[in-house]
């Protein structure tokens, strides 16, 4: 029975009230056993009467709606015997206080209770038990737990912690785990990670059955050949076969599923027996969030991975999520996906919830304490940079000018006379790319931005040369041969391996319209280069950061102890390019030399205490970091040489900063995660500072015309990438959506000195993680348990929050939990939300992380007692029933539950169904492909089969072999779809607690 259907509860409470006054007593008995109801009816004297026995509820459906059969009874003995038997269970039974019990069900209870009660029925099954561990703290195990979880169920987990909270150490004891169970693990790392971090640390774990490969050697290996000390490849393929769990450090790198020497390797590695695939990174989401999408399908493998949680489709998830406008909803909108494959705890997190404990450090047990981050903004003038530059580079990169450059090298295909539309797309897309690297080099410094244009000028010079010589340079050139830099963010042109014969004849294309095409864009960039070089730059940024320099120096100088003095005054100057680097570098070394304000940057020996680092250096980053900060990277006073590092993103990430306690962002920050990198190489626990002092350099000018044009150039990029769906329209080439942010929104952030970016790793700090939640469980437990998990059904509450009206409710429905918050106005109607189809239905968020986060309050958040709100939620339940069941009903629909298959998919499946299978395949391995095609496939296998569907239409049975053995050994696996659900009635959908939300102002 339930409160909500007001006929049999106000019975209820009538027959509580008269059994109060004295007129009724009531006693209920009741036995596990029992199913069948008993009724018996009895005149005053109880001398006759009637007995009914049968399996009709007391509820509004078992009286009236519902088929129930009954058998009634008015015989005397009859009666009499069934009398005795209830007289009997009554000397049994206990008194019931029953309009105390309904008013207990009844009464509102307090927001935070409500809000427990639904972490409860979300997460009880989930916390698991903490063990002890001298050499984890407990966020470190619970880190350990909840990934040993995931790993359980979905064969993969992505442990993302932020940098600083011992990703390898949970590495570590997820790896003897395994071990303990008999099976061997791989690690695959950055080639300056094997030695430094990993062989150490796997050492003085004592874990001997671990490979480490650096990512180069991993790419290498032919059918992983070199897996194995032996030569044969039966040796090789028992070798192979050991290892059980796959470690990726790093793994952001691996974030394009078909790169041939990362991500295709990983791919194929990982097709066949299932393996297990521990993917760690700080940043699971650089430029877009296909990344995490990318990292999550090396292991769900499944696009129907999440039917459980009633997801059908992870990729039309991801693409809703990409198509929000609300940036602040997506991590909402994602969060049981992200919640299901990914450890992720902030250091904002782990102040909240742990700060009271200790942790491992190489100095010996330490306290959980951060350091403060404390932004600041360096200012300077673009115009008085690089006078008259900024208006040519607006006039030439602005995608809506007509002048505008139209980069037609980048794009040959693009005079192609059968070019399809769908590869104009890509052109366009791979064109904005470039154009936004020589936007980037233009901010960066007038020396990346010059060598940039020389470049680019020698490509059109050798593009028109070719082209008199009735050659094309074409696209599949530029896609092999130059190679994108991360670090450069630029093409950089190699003649080296260039046969001219390997590409197409200028029969093929629009001659003249590409010939005038690049030779307008020559022209435009030798008009700003030549002005460029006669201008005498004026060095205007470089100023502002040497006088940055002057202010540390000082600072220090005021600290007593020489070591403090020395580690508050080390600087790492971070630049996106390597020859930007190089110009600050050579330009302070003879700064230090020749300002007193800077002596304490000299050396001994009169020299400077400055050095550079680029990925074009041999040295090794773990070398430079043993002398930048020898106290973190194992040194002593002897290795302490460097005061001054200046660096690209080479020192972003596997290294550790901390003895120092500035940096300077030398570039405008286009991607606000890199500075999140940046900064934890030195936000660390063990860090001597109280603050570290994040500086970025702004050309303040000209910021915004900055910004409008590089959205113009990023709207394009989407745009075309999005029309033919993809995401990286280039190999190595990345998606410009910002995900959990919008870009500019966050840059400008960062110019106004908010250090919240830096506090909540990137993201947005409204929402909560799963991690959060659970702590918070966790912690209320340890209390209240009792006043959690019996909470009465059907509880609820009102309260004042936010912006938002509506009305929460949790309900179950055949052990699967359902959400629904109905937003309505202020008179409780529910706002109507119109579909495509023009059908208007109500506004409802049924999303755990929407729900979870509207709902969400502190203990001391006070119940407001409005009855007439409270009436509004029994009229509002049976809306959220409605909405509930449909969701419900959906999912017993089979075809609903499968998988959107693509063009091409459909196309090589009916070509292969409508074939004999030739002699030399069995009809197990068609079979097997025929279900994998049958799956949804991401882009770039699309991409590739269909070049092999096309390329191979002469000669069907070679075309079906080698359609059967790519599908096979693609890396994908067979189509699995989710099973339908049953049929269920109202009765089915259980309410456990609701909770009304009024707006905080009236």
């Amino acid at each position: 029975m339930t409160p909500f259907e007001k006929g049999p509860r106000d019975a209820l409470i009538k027959l509580g009230r008269e059994a109060q006054d004295g007129r009724v007593q009531i006693r209920i008995y009741t036995e596990n056993f029992m199913h069948a109801k008993t009724y018996i009816f009895s005149d005053e004297s109880g001398g006759k009467g009637e007995v009914i026995v049968g399996s009709s509820n007391l509820t509004n459906a078992g009286l009236q709606s519902n088929i129930e059969m009954n058998i009634s009874n008015k015989e005397e003995p009859s009666f009499e015997e069934a009398m005795g038997w209830f007289n009997d269970l009554w000397e049994q039974a206990e008194e019931f206080p029953i309009l105390e019990a309904t008013q207990r069900a009844t009464e509102l209870k307090t927001p935070y209770e409500i809000f427990l009660r639904v972490l409860w029925e979300v997460y009880k099954n989930d916390l698991g038990n903490e063990a002890s561990n001298a050499r984890l703290t407990s966020f470190q195990l619970h880190g350990v737990d909840r990934a040993l979880r995931i790993l359980k169920q979905r064969r993969g987990v992505i442990v993302a912690d932020e940098v600083g909270l011992g990703k390898t150490y949970i590495a570590g004891e997820i790896i003897k785990e395994f071990q303990e169970n008999g099976q061997r693990s791989l690690i695959i790392c950055p080639a300056a990670l094997r030695e430094a971090v990993w062989e150490k640390h796997l050492e003085k774990m004592g874990l001997p059955y671990t490979k480490i490969l650096s990512y180069d050697q991993f790419g290498k290996y032919d059918q992983f050949d070199g897996l194995s000390n032996q030569s044969s490849a039966n040796d090789s393929e028992k070798e192979i076969d050991r290892y059980q769990l796959i470690v990726i450090d790093e793994a952001h790198n691996y974030r394009n599923l078909k790169a041939p020497h990362r991500g295709g390797v990983l791919t194929s590695f990982l097709r066949g027996r299932r393996r297990d695939v521990l993917m760690l990174t700080a940043t699971p989401v650089n430029n877009s969030l296909w990344d995490l999408y990318r990292l999550m399908m090396y292991f769900l493998k499944q696009d129907t991975a999440f039917s459980d949680k009633r997801i059908p489709s992870i990729k039309e998830r991801f693409s809703k999520a990409m198509e929000s406008e609300d940036y602040s909803r997506i991590p909402n909108l994602l969060f049981d996906i992200i919640d299901a494959t990914t450890v992720k705890r902030t250091r904002k997190f782990i102040k909240s919830f742990y700060s009271d404990q200790l942790i491992q450090t190489e100095a010996g047990e330490k306290r959980i304490i951060f350091p403060t981050p404390v932004p600041s903004t360096i200012k300077y003038d673009l115009d008085e940079e690089m006078p008259a530059i900024y208006g040519l580079v607006e006039k030439y990169l602005d995608c809506e000018n007509p002048d505008c450059l139209s980069m037609a090298i980048y794009k040959t295909d693009y005079y192609r006379n059968d070019v399809a539309e769908g590869a104009r797309r890509r052109l366009d897309a791979m064109a904005g790319l470039i154009m936004s690297g020589l936007l980037k080099r233009f901010e960066s410094s007038e020396a990346a931005f010059r060598k940039s244009l020389q470049r680019k000028m020698a490509q059109h010079e050798k593009f028109l040369e070719k082209l008199e010589q009735g050659y094309v340079i074409g696209k599949v050139y530029f896609d092999s041969s130059l190679e994108f830099s991360a670090e450069d963010d630029d093409y950089e042109f190699d003649e080296k391996d260039l046969d001219v014969s390997e590409y197409p004849v200028t029969s093929q294309y629009n001659v003249k319209e590409l010939k005038e095409h690049v030779s307008s864009d020559l022209a435009k960039l030798r008009e700003i280069y030549n002005k460029l070089k006669g201008l005498t730059p004026s060095d205007t940024k470089y100023r502002r950061v040497v006088e940055e320099l002057e202010l540390i120096a000082e600072e220090a100088s005021e600290t007593k102890d020489d070591q403090s003095r020395r580690d508050r005054s080390k600087v790492i100057i971070f630049s996106f390019f390597a020859d930007t680097a190089e110009k600050i570098h050579q330009a302070l070394e003879d700064t230090i030399k020749n300002n007193s304000k800077l002596a304490c940057y000299l050396g001994n020996d009169g020299e400077p205490r400055l050095d550079l680092i680029t990925g074009d250096h041999r040295r090794s980053r773990f070398e430079m970091a043993k002398h930048f900060a020898p106290r973190n990277n194992g040194g002593n006073e002897t290795h302490d040489k460097i005061d001054i590092l200046v660096s690209t993103d080479v020192m972003a990430e596997g290294v550790n900063l901390q003895q120092a306690g500035n940096l300077i962002n030398y570039d405008l920050p286009w991607n606000p995660m890199r500075l999140v990198q940046r900064h934890g190489r030195l936000d660390r626990i063990d860090s001597p500072h109280d603050k570290i002092y994040l500086r970025s350099v702004f050309p303040d000018d000209r910021l915004d015309g900055l910004l409008k044009l590089k959205k113009k150039i990023d709207q394009k990029i989407s745009w075309a990438a999005s029309s033919v769906g993809v995401v990286s329209p280039v190999k190595m080439g990345v998606s410009r959506d910002q995900v959990f942010a919008d870009t500019q929104e966050e840059i400008l952030r960062i110019r106004k000195e908010d250090p919240s970016i830096y506090e909540n790793a990137g993201m947005r700090s409204n929402p909560r993680s799963g991690e959060e939640y659970r702590q918070i469980l966790r912690d209320e437990l340890e209390q209240h348990k009792d006043r959690i998990s019996e909470l009465p059904m059907q509880s609820g509450s009102i309260m004042r929050k936010g912006n938002k009206q509506g009305m929460y409710f949790l309900a179950e429905i055949k052990n699967k939990l359902f959400h629904c918050f109905i937003h309505t106005n202020k008179s409780w109607k529910p706002i109507l939300d119109k579909k495509p189809s023009g059908k208007q239905v109500n506004l409802v968020s049924t999303d755990l992380g929407n729900c979870l986060n509207i709902i969400e309050c502190q203990p001391e958040k006070e119940t407001v007692h409005d009855s007439k709100t409270k009436e509004k939620a029994y009229g509002l339940w049976f809306e959220a029933r409605k909405t509930m069941k449909a969701d419900w009903e959906w999912h017993t629909k089979p075809k609903n539950l499968q998988p959107k298959i693509t063009g091409i998919n459909r196309r090589v499946d009916e070509f292969l169904r409508k074939r004999k299978i030739p002699s030399s395949l069995d009809d197990q391995s068609v079979e097997r492909a025929l279900k994998i095609l049958n799956a949804l496939w991401p882009h770039e296998y699309q991409v590739e089969m269909r070049k092999k569907f096309k390329s191979g239409q002469g000669n069907p049975t070679e075309l079906y072999e080698q359609l059967i053995k790519y599908i096979n050994n693609c890396g994908l696996d067979p189509a699995e779809y989710p099973e339908p659900f049953d049929e269920i009635s109202d009765e089915d959908i259980q309410l456990i607690v609701w909770m009304a939300v009024l707006p905080e102002k009236e």
